[in-house]
């Protein structure tokens, strides 16, 4: 099997086909699964298909305009997902949501124990560093043509994952596997949306029109052979509540500066929860500075890790600070009104899709958002980036850095709380990146999502 004019070395050429065999022999796939679709209790617009016994779902699956695909493994991807149907349902664009976690069978939880591992390894990487650490950061960049070849070998053997989905309807992918298995089904237009913005393999999907975030990363693919029909800078993957509010947004947030109010400091946690450990010392040290806590309100998401909503509550209630818990998107949509009377935020949800939305929805009432470099590196708003899970969100990063709207990465928690307090001494730094993100705005830089769906539905 040749990839981009490449063959998968002896190892992976051998071991491939035989790790994948033993994966099926623990995980036996269906030959064909009965697939029904629903309305999304958490996104209006958005149906989501699932299995057939599904509580509120429809049996079989209605013909839709356009199909997205995504995987739950931590927020990232599903955060792609999500630029791409906020936006095709905001158009009024029939869009199905489908989820290769979502559906309970052996084949989805082979993919749930491929997952479960690499957020284990993320953990570990973080919380031990040195040469743990360094492994990790090397495996996450080294997706070759073999990585490439197992993907697409344990794709074909997924299949039954797509029962009943028309293959003329286009579908947009936001994980290689979810690529991967449509082009083994045959399907007629797949737009992939690719993650980061360090070139690797393993993230296209051979046949498919692959669009990237980066002209760096356009560039990248066609030094490494990539046709130039099969990828497509588009420009970064960002929401409908936030690309619809950013002017606004980005007048609020100078407006705030020049007043010298204190800045509303958004802190999410990722899916996999991988920075638990370096968040919680990095917020004590906020807390127990009354300096930065005079010039700061933290808006801490939690998403769906009760552990951490208990660290942090821990915490909050020995230091004797007001405090308010959201746990339901409405009350992170009057989020404005909350931050008046208390003087931290903390989210906490059950289901990941809340997870997700409510950064978004909180992005557009923040005036700095500290995160780890992963698909939030892109988003519109002035970012602190922390310290990174695995060596490709170095790549983005740098790209922020450069771009001008972000810090360097911070790799420790001094550092990070050093931005803070310089930011209180001098705002121009911030004033500078939301001059930077109003500018890359008019020249539509973040508006990748929007070019997706124009891909995938042009005659």
């Amino acid at each position: 099997m040749k990839l981009y004019g490449k063959k998968p070395d002896l190892t992976s050429s051998v071991f491939n086909p035989l790790v994948v065999d033993w994966l099926m022999a623990m995980y036996p796939p269906a030959q064909k699964l009965e697939l029904s679709s629903g309305p999304s209790p958490y996104y209006p617009g958005i149906e989501l298909i699932g299995g057939i016994d599904e509580e509120h779902s429809v049996g079989g699956l209605k013909p839709y305009e356009l199909y997205t695909g995504t995987i739950r493994m931590g927020y990232g991807h599903h955060r792609m997902a999500f630029s791409v149907y906020s936006q095709s349902v905001e158009r009024g664009i029939s869009t199905a949501l489908h989820d290769l976690l979502a559906i309970e069978c052996n084949e989805s939880t082979c993919i749930e124990r491929l997952d479960s591992l690499y957020s284990q390894f993320s953990r570990l990487a973080t919380d031990i560093g040195g040469p743990v650490e360094w492994m990790w950061g090397r495996a996450m960049t080294g997706g070759g043509i073999g990585a490439l070849h197992f993907s697409m070998l344990l794709a074909g053997r997924l299949i039954s994952l797509y029962s009943g989905m028309d293959r003329e309807t286009p579908i947009i992918t936001t994980y290689p596997l979810n690529a991967h298995i449509a082009a083994a089904l045959g399907f007629e237009r797949i737009i992939h949306l690719v993650n980061d913005t360090l070139p690797q393999y393993f993230l296209l999907c051979p046949g498919a029109l692959n669009l990237v975030q980066t002209r760096h990363m356009r560039d990248g693919y066609l030094d490494m052979g990539v046709e130039e029909s099969e990828v497509e800078f588009a420009g970064h993957w960002v929401s409908e509540p936030v690309l619809a509010t950013l002017e606004n947004a980005i007048s609020d947030r100078m407006r705030r500066l020049e007043r010298r109010e204190r800045l509303r400091l958004l802190i999410p946690v990722g899916g996999a929860g991988a920075q638990k450990k370096f968040l919680k010392s990095w917020i004590s040290s906020i807390l127990d500075d009354p300096e930065v806590r005079e010039g700061y309100v933290p808006i801490i998401n939690c998403g769906d890790h009760q552990d951490f909503l208990d660290t942090i509550l821990g915490i909050l209630n020995k230091k004797e600070i007001r405090y308010k818990v959201c746990r339901s998107l409405s009350d992170v949509q009057n989020l404005p009104a909350i931050l008046e009377d208390f003087d931290v935020v903390v989210f906490h949800f059950e289901s990941r899709y809340e997870a997700v939305y409510a950064t978004d929805y909180a992005i557009v009432y923040s005036d700095i958002l500290a995160t780890k470099p992963s698909e939030l590196a892109f988003y519109p708003i002035p970012r602190l980036f922390l310290r990174r899970v695995g060596d490709h969100e170095g790549y983005s990063a740098d790209y922020g850095f450069k771009l001008g709207e972000s810090t360097p990465e911070r790799r420790t928690e001094k550092d990070a709380l050093k931005d803070l307090k310089d930011w209180q001494g001098d705002s121009t730094p911030l004033k500078q990146m939301n001059e930077t993100i109003a500018a890359n705005h008019a020249r539509k830089l973040y508006n990748g999502s929007t070019v997706a769906i124009e891909r995938a539905l042009e005659e």
